[in-house]
Parts: structure tokens; sequence; C-alpha cells
């Protein structure tokens, strides 16, 4: 496999492809119409397409429609090691307002489908979470993946001194938690919503956060520039 801008690290496809086969799918199934190959995954600097990524997620949707929660059970499965150069920017930032940023100007990095926007308003910030260009029936699977990754950054920048949303804002019916996360206890959750999005206190945007390492973001970042560019 080539190493195109527009295409992002396998390790992302290698823990979906695992999460297959613990419910009893083949590799073949998981794969199934991708053109990767079991060498690829072996390899730490194959690379991915966003169609290719698409694909594993439209194979284990259809072959495994019962399952709930699917998509979070994925992300779940993702560690900072799995989000690459991206996450650790984001968790080194000096504030959260800092790490939101740098997470929105380098999330084309990253394994995220998902289109972020960061909106400031009077007493309140949001991010936004865009699915509206993804497959109408893989939309609830990236919006849950992409929620499990955004509470692990949270949890990873903010350590023990939980940073929770005043509200958490989603286009799905049905929370896919069996027991919702300590990082959401005391936030305010509304289903059915015309868009994602978490509302944050903005008074939490200045300040510093316990993982901040002023040398280690801009090494991220410098890194995080000359890769996009």
């Amino acid at each position: 496999m080539d190493t195109q801008p527009n295409k992002r690290a396998i390790s992302s496809i290698k823990a979906m492809t695992d999460l297959g086969i613990e419910y009893g799918l083949s590799l073949d199934q998981c794969l199934d119409s991708t053109a990767i190959t079991v060498q690829d995954l072996t390899d730490p600097e194959a690379m991915v397409t966003v169609s290719q990524e698409l694909q594993v997620i439209d194979n284990l949707v259809r072959h495994l429609p019962d399952v709930k929660g699917l998509g979070l059970q994925a992300g779940m499965r993702y560690q900072l090691t799995t989000l690459g150069i991206w996450a650790f920017a984001i968790i080194s930032s000096p504030t959260l307002r800092a790490a939101i940023e740098v997470g929105v100007r380098f999330v084309d990095l990253s394994h995220v489908l998902a289109k972020y926007d960061f909106v400031e308003k009077e007493d309140s910030a949001e991010i936004h979470i865009g699915i509206e260009h993804i497959p109408p029936h893989l939309r609830t699977f990236v919006l849950e993946r992409q929620l499990a990754t955004t509470l692990l950054l949270i949890r990873e920048m903010t350590g023990e001194a939980l940073m929770r949303p005043r509200e958490l804002y989603l286009s799905i019916g049905e929370l896919p938690f069996t027991t919702l996360p300590d990082i959401l206890r005391g936030t305010r959750v509304h289903l059915n919503s015309s868009m994602n999005r978490l509302v944050l206190d903005k008074a939490l945007l200045d300040k510093a956060t316990p993982k901040a390492n002023p040398a280690t973001a801009a090494f991220c970042v410098q890194q995080c520039e000359e890769l996009l560019n």
C-alpha cells in the first residue's frame, strides 16, 4: 500500500477487525471488498483510505446487526498510540481551548471520520461532531466510535480532575452504554437531537490542564504541521 497524504494508519482497522473476530466473524468477512491483506494488518507502516475504513465498518454493521453499541466497543479499543501524534498534541496542550483548537486543526491526521467544529458562545463552548457526510446506515457506528474517542482524550488530558461536559446532544435514540461512564456523570444527555455536540463551561477553556507539557506540545504541533503539509 502506498502512503498518499489522504490516507491514514491501518491501526484503526486492525482494532475493528479484532472486534469482529471476537464476535465470530472471519477475517475475510471483516475485510471484504477492501483490498486490505493480512500482511497489511501486520505492517505498522501500512496506510488505508477513508473508503476502505468505511467498508470495514459496513462489513461489521452488516454482519453484526444485533450487537448493541458496536461503534462504542470499537472506539473503546483505541488507545493514544492508535490515535497517533494527533492525540499527543491534544493532551499535552496547555489549556482546554488550545487542545480543542489543535484537535480541530489537525483532525485530518487522525482516524476520525466525523467533522469537528468549535463554537464559542457567551457562557459556553461547543464541540460539534458532524456525521451528515457519512452513509446513513453507518452514522450510528461512526458517532458511537467518535464519542468513545472524544471521552478518551478528555480523560487522558484532564487526569483525575475530570472535566465533565455540561450537556451532551446526540442524534441517536438510545445510549450505547450499559452504565454511564464516570466522565458523563452529572452531564445532561439529550437524545434524538438534530446535531451532535458537547456543551462545555466556557470558564474551563483557559484553565491549565494537568498533563500540559509545553515542550511536548510544541514538538507534537510541529510534527503535525509537517505531516499535514
